[in-house]
């Protein structure tokens, strides 16, 4: 055999090689906007604004993508994100600031409205949320998904797409953290084991009641047009004080 046809065949054995190796897993889904009832609108920790991290054409759309490790319990808990100092989401600095830009509110049925960013075909869904109660992280309760990513087992055929995500707080559900001890910690997950997705702020005064039982309403002025918009078919819980 030839030094050029044993050239040929090694040029070929590597590209197949590549081919097949596995996406790699950094930035592929984030959360873009969380929508609040008092008209606030927040974003997932260490997410930039499209002006600095661009949503299509040939840039590194994922560049400000939260990464989580692929196991249950990642450290740390609220992931790393690749543009930020350090890497990792210091959930103290992200909540001050927060606090300073505005914390979007709950819904007075429990529902958080987002946008989630999918960047490629391994940040799909479905998606799964929770919240620590005293917004530290310390600990987390599951959250019910209203209106979820399309995607199996992580997986999902689109690109660099926007897509409304809604999670909702079941019955119960209560705030603790914050100066006025009514924000709470939201951490979604999606993509193959979870990798992407994020942690924001987002504050309620009261609890989620179900509605069925007699819980009153107390619903923002702000709050009709979105939830009509982005969960019609909600309703089955409130928030009382």
């Amino acid at each position: 055999m030839s030094i050029r046809s044993f050239t040929a065949i090694s040029l070929a054995v590597a590209c197949i090689l590549v081919c097949l190796l596995p996406e790699t897993q950094a930035g592929v889904c984030s959360i873009l906007q969380v929508r609040g009832a008092n008209g606030k609108i927040g974003t997932g920790f260490g997410v930039q604004p499209d002006s600095v991290v661009p949503r299509s054409g040939g840039g590194d759309t994922g560049a400000d993508a939260t990464e989580f490790q692929a196991t249950p319990n990642p450290n740390p808990v609220c992931g790393t994100v690749a543009k930020l100092p350090g890497k990792r989401v210091d959930i103290s600095s992200f909540m001050s600031e927060a606090i300073d830009a505005g914390v979007p509110s709950v819904f007075s049925n429990g529902s958080i409205p987002m946008t989630v960013f999918q960047v490629n075909r391994i940040g799909g869904g479905p998606m799964s949320c929770e919240y620590s109660s005293d917004a530290t992280g310390n600990s987390w309760q599951p959250m019910d998904m209203t209106l979820n990513m399309l995607g199996n087992f992580g997986i999902e055929s689109q690109e660099n797409t926007k897509v409304t995500v809604v999670t909702t707080l079941r019955a119960g559900s209560r705030f603790t953290g914050g100066p006025n001890h009514d924000m709470g910690l939201v951490r979604c997950r999606a993509g193959t084991d979870g990798i992407c997705g994020g942690c924001f702020a987002v504050q309620m005064s009261g609890q989620v009641t179900d509605a069925s039982n007699g819980g009153a309403s107390a619903t923002p002025a702000t709050s009709t047009p979105l939830r009509e918009q982005f969960c019609p078919t909600l309703g089955n819980g409130s928030i009382t004080r």
